[in-house]
């Protein structure tokens, strides 16, 4: 079983590195064509999904292959933002990092838009961990609520 968990191991790891050599590959080209534009990729938002998406969006930062990430932060409540949130930023600069939330949610097969309370707990949450922007992710799910919502936010 040791032999199989290694073996596992470092087939993540090598399959991790392949799409970073893809990331790197991307941003020598676009220097190369095109040296002001910035590059960004849509990202998992836990350290645990790297192992499933090979995503090593950390390295990507560090190495200077990607000039920001846009975590999908697309959680119900507000202890798995807050968690996913400490862990994006732990050893990254948060000018770096423009976390995406949903404006939507699933109940069974039906999608609905979040609440009112639930866009403006988490909108809160992540401007007070200090983050430069935040993105929100499925304008086709912008009720009404939310929009009045939106609107009274960009008033204060």
């Amino acid at each position: 079983f040791q032999k199989l968990t290694e073996l596992n191991s470092a087939w993540t790891r090598w399959r991790c590195e392949q799409v970073t050599d893809v990331v790197k590959t991307v941003r020598d080209a676009m220097k190369t064509h095109r040296p002001t534009a910035i590059l960004g990729a849509a990202t998992t938002p836990k350290e645990a999904h790297i192992n499933l998406v090979f995503q090593d969006w950390k390295t990507w930062i560090q190495q200077q292959y990607i000039d920001v990430v846009y975590p999908m932060d697309y959680f119900g409540n507000d202890n798995e933002l807050r968690d996913a949130l400490a862990w994006q930023c732990d050893g990254i600069p948060k000018s770096k990092i423009i976390p995406i939330l949903a404006l939507y949610r699933r109940e069974g097969k039906d999608v609905l838009p979040v609440t009112p309370e639930t866009l403006t707990s988490q909108l809160n949450r992540v401007r007070d961990s200090g983050f430069d922007g935040i993105s929100m992710f499925s304008g086709m799910r912008l009720s009404p609520e939310l929009e009045a919502t939106l609107a009274a936010r960009k008033k204060q």
